[in-house]
């Protein structure tokens, strides 16, 4: 009895290791599908063909459902698509697979961000930002809720810090130029908005509010001039 029950166990052993050894090619297979799938849906994207996009990285999810960037990318083409809660869905779910990944929390700030929900936008923001302390960007989403809510402080110390963090980051320095204004503190206003001019003269919002804190000023040829550069780089966008 004892030598049948050895050879039975035996005989289970041999057909799991030779069921395993036929998975593998299978599971290679799935895993360069998948590759190619999450690398055409990319593409897509990149031309702005967000529903061709999100049917590659469903390929991709159903091909490998364990991959948080397939979650991560189809949420971000789902949230371009005006879907946030789709979009906070697949967030939440690459970050399930990976609470590691300070990306899929910034853009799932983005995308409560984007449903006004500034609380839990904040709180997505500020878990970037302990898991990765040089996310400029996170700085600058998180700014921005604050200001949202009404915390002008709050939001200046969050654009400082991303400013210092990437001094040549436009949209920080146009921010905040913005939460300068909102405190009429119309000399840092302008010194941001020109900084952020400096790095990109195609942002008409940056001549405009120039132009409104140099209207506080008193300065109405200086405020003209942004005005008629404003409405100038909006036409040629």
């Amino acid at each position: 009895m004892r030598h049948f029950c050895f050879l039975v166990l035996v005989l289970v052993f041999l057909a799991t290791a030779i069921a395993c050894r036929q998975s593998e090619p299978v599971s290679v297979a799935n895993d360069n599908l998948a590759a190619k799938y999450l690398e055409s849906g990319k593409a897509r994207y990149s031309k702005h063909d967000y529903d061709e996009a999100i049917a590659d990285y469903n390929k991709v999810i159903e091909l490998n459902p364990r991959l948080p960037e397939a979650y991560d990318n189809r949420g971000t083409a789902k949230a371009s698509k005006g879907d946030q809660d789709g979009a906070i869905a697949d967030f939440s779910k690459s970050i399930e697979l990976d609470p590691k990944k300070a990306g899929a929390y910034y853009d799932r700030g983005n995308a409560r961000y984007a449903k006004k929900d500034y609380n839990e936008a904040i709180v997505d923001y500020t878990r970037a930002i302990e898991i990765d302390t040089q996310d400029a960007a996170a700085y600058d989403g998180r700014g921005n809720a604050r200001i949202a809510k009404g915390d002008h402080e709050g939001a200046i110390a969050d654009y400082t810090k991303a400013i210092e963090l990437d001094p040549k980051y436009a949209n920080a320095l146009y921010n905040r130029g913005k939460a300068w204004l909102a405190k009429g503190e119309h000399d840092k206003a302008i010194a941001d908005f020109t900084k952020a001019i400096e790095l990109d003269n195609r942002d008409s919002g940056a001549y405009y509010n120039r132009g409104v804190a140099r209207t506080a000023k008193g300065d109405t040829k200086g405020a003209a001039a942004d005005y008629d550069n404003a409405t100038e780089v909006g036409r040629r966008r």
